[in-house]
């Protein structure tokens, strides 16, 4: 039998963020202020964080966050737009940063201890028809919604005891934990793979490095390269002053190898010195630079020396495929905008074909790249891990040429200069979106074939690490989400002692 129903109002208000203003804020401290953008659904973002003094903090701890807060978005998108962000729900968790709310952050506040679990409210605020309520009941226009205390505090809500709401939220929070467990492998993962395509692609250290080793000083560069090239050169020194720091230790042990095994070395120097160890490699970087006519390349110009510039069209093949009525399935895994995010596919919703949505129309297939064009300031992007799944049209799907290509591309499509530029070209005020032809003529800085495979074979590796982990999650992200409304509604029987409150 399900529970009685009551309004989260019973059990909690809403605490609105601190209205800091722009004075406030600093370039950077240990004091993280956080806004809309920072409430993802379900975690917290600490990118692209604001700052403010000790002194500011010390004034405005009360909006300080601490373990369990409950965070909610009271601004954003609306129940118009093609992704909502208004009403989106976020749980800080024990290993996370203090911080502040900024306004138009809430923060779910319980009128009595001992009269609800507050993870038993955050799960369900998360469920789909809560977020369908509160957008549903949002104000203002699509492009910029909000939505009020008061308005919050009426969401339907089950009327539970404290036991019954704490068993719920132990038995959904110990499937988040294992979930969460695995984050920060995969967010690992995914920032190596951007640290070695900065390395090679951007700050171009290998070809700092063979130039140097040629004997070149650095005054005889080019004095736009000079700078880095005089931070290279201090980082190769520092990576050798802590193996020849290791070497004694090694020695004095007599069972030991004369030099450090690889993996101490490895554990040495940052990721793109020990990427670039192997003189294998080097060797396949040239040591000098050219200039180019367009100053908004490489260094002011400058590039490594036959490394030329290409359109992302010239490596991929831009839409390769869609569905037709005559080709069309009986089914489709559907992903669209909001379920992809950062680099990852969240999740793909099962449809007769017949009845998807209108956009359901995108073939995707193994190791495609899909870009949102609407917003792409929402890094609404991802590498695709498995056949069979339907993307939006909302979404340009990249499919490399050769496989050498795919991990090249989607690093160059992703990082965040293209990304800000996709967001500076996008047209339209409601909506403002790029045109697949917009992500075809994307420029990236084509070098050769063999550093090309030499890059797929070490980033696919990080992908596929990463793409594994994620296929180990969704069977427990499947079982908490098909837990959760079944829990909270009363449709599940809770132990007999935990039934006092049902209808």
């Amino acid at each position: 039998m399900a529970f009685n129903r009551t309004t989260l109002s019973e059990y909690a208000k809403v605490q609105g963020g601190f209205a800091y203003k722009s004075k406030d804020f600093i370039e950077h401290s240990e004091n993280r202020v956080l806004k809309i953008n920072n409430v993802r659904f379900d975690t917290v973002s600490y990118e692209e964080t604001a700052y403010i003094s000790d002194e500011v903090a010390q004034s405005t701890e009360a909006w300080a966050t601490k373990e369990g807060d409950v965070l909610i978005s009271m601004t954003g998108s609306g129940p118009n737009a093609p992704q909502s962000l208004v009403g989106r729900v976020a749980r800080v968790w024990s290993d996370e940063p203090k911080a502040y709310i900024n306004q138009h952050v809430g923060r779910i506040q319980l009128l009595e201890e001992g009269k609800v679990h507050p993870d038993f409210l955050f799960y369900l605020l998360s469920l789909p028809q809560s977020q369908d309520f509160l957008v549903s009941n949002s104000s203002g226009s699509a492009n910029q919604a909000n939505i009020s205390g008061k308005i919050i505090g009426l969401l339907p809500c089950p009327e539970v005891t404290y036991e019954e709401s704490e068993l719920i939220a132990n038995i959904v929070r110990s499937l988040d934990e294992k979930i969460n467990l695995n984050r920060p492998t995969n967010q690992t993962l995914e920032q190596m793979a951007q640290a070695l395509f900065k390395s090679w692609f951007v700050d171009f250290d290998p070809v700092f490095d063979n130039a140097l080793a040629s004997g070149l000083a650095v005054n005889d560069f080019p004095e736009a390269l000079q700078k880095k090239a005089l931070s290279r050169q201090q980082q190769r020194l520092q990576v050798q002053q802590q193996m020849a720091n290791e070497e004694p230790s090694a020695r004095k042990k007599p069972s030991a190898h004369k030099q450090p095994s690889a993996d101490k070395k490895a554990e040495a120097k940052p990721l793109p010195q020990a990427a670039n160890a192997s003189e294998q490699w080097h060797q396949l970087f040239p040591s000098e630079f050219e200039q180019t006519e367009d100053l908004l390349i490489g260094v002011d110009g400058w590039v490594p020396k036959g490394w030329k510039l290409k359109t992302i069209d010239e490596l991929n093949d831009i839409n390769p495929e869609s569905w037709t009525k005559k080709n069309a399935p009986d089914t489709v895994k559907y992903v669209d905008l909001a379920n992809a995010k950062n680099g990852t596919v969240l999740e793909a919703v099962d449809y007769l074909f017949s009845e998807a949505p209108s956009r359901a129309r995108r073939i995707l297939n193994k190791h495609d790249i899909i870009i949102g064009v609407v917003r792409p300031a929402n890094k609404s992007f991802a590498y695709v891990n498995e056949h069979g799944l339907t993307g939006s049209t909302g979404f340009a799907v990249v499919r490399a040429k050769k496989e050498s290509y795919r991990a090249f591309s989607y690093l160059s499509l992703t990082n965040d200069e293209c990304i800000t530029e996709f967001a500076r070209i996008a047209d339209g005020a409601a909506y403002p979106a790029i045109k697949p032809d917009d992500v075809a003529k994307a420029i990236c800085l084509y070098s050769n074939e063999d550093i090309l495979k030499t890059f797929e074979n070490i980033v696919g590796d990080f992908l596929s690490k990463k793409a594994a982990s994620e296929q180990q999650l969704k069977p427990l992200a499947l079982l908490r989400d098909t837990l959760l409304p079944k829990l909270i509604s009363g449709e599940l029987t809770l132990p007999a002692d935990h039934n006092k409150t049902k209808a």
